[in-house]
């Protein structure tokens, strides 16, 4: 018989299981179980969350039905990956924990619905808004994320302007901008000194690229499909 409290990786998938996981995961009067770092999700029937452990390193709760994050810890100190991708009812990120000082990765792509970020991310390293079409600008991102490598607004079809996007991402490696609607590259940050990739295929509307762009003297990779450019 399968020990929960022995349990250090937790991967779901099937939905017909769902009754099994309940069964497995602690109840209200339990402890949680302590030895849980990661715990993926990939179940619609998924509506409710309820005593998780504190310890979680890796979160993937993908693809469910929840409208809420209400029943995650107060805290969780560890947790580095959180993927919250194609939950179409979730509206709001504000029952996460106040800080997350060890997150690193945060994915929220497919998410229609969503209204605006947490204030405090200071640490992400990657950051993906891919695929939110009701996403028409930025306003709502965190002002600082000095950290940020990886960012990812590929396929926000609604998206016409880069106003509001943090100040100086000087840590930015990629930035992936293909499938929007943007016409220009007005109000990229001034501080992209570590830019390698910027991805802006497929977007038809673009009439040009910035001079400043030709400065960048780590950027080696700019897919360019776009046929403002013919």
């Amino acid at each position: 018989m399968l020990d929960s409290n022995a349990l250090t990786h937790l991967h779901w998938m099937e939905q017909d299981l769902l009754p099994w996981l309940s069964n497995l995961m602690p109840t209200r009067r339990s402890r949680p179980n302590r030895s849980l770092r990661i715990l993926r999700l990939y179940t619609s029937d998924l509506t409710k969350l309820a005593n998780l452990p504190d310890t979680l390193v890796t979160l993937g709760l993908v693809g469910t039905g929840l409208e809420k994050l209400q029943g995650l810890p107060d805290e969780l100190p560890d947790l580095q990956s959180l993927n919250l991708e194609d939950n179409d009812r979730l509206t709001s990120l504000t029952d996460l924990p106040d800080e997350l000082p060890s997150l690193r990765s945060l994915s929220l792509a497919g998410i229609e619905s969503l209204k605006g970020l947490p204030d405090e991310l200071s640490g992400l390293r990657s950051l993906r808004l891919a695929d939110n079409f009701s996403l028409t600008s930025l306003v709502g991102l965190p002002g600082e994320l000095p950290r940020l490598q990886s960012l990812s607004l590929a396929g926000n079809f609604n998206l016409t302007s880069l106003a509001s996007q943090p100040g100086e991402l000087p840590r930015l490696q990629s930035l992936r901008l293909e499938g929007t609607n943007l016409t220009s590259l007005t109000g990229l940050p001034g501080d992209l000194s570590s830019l390698q990739s910027l991805s802006l295929s497929g977007i038809e509307s673009l009439k040009g690229l910035p001079r400043d762009l030709s400065n960048l003297q780590s950027l080696s990779r700019v897919p360019v499909l776009s046929r403002g450019f013919e």
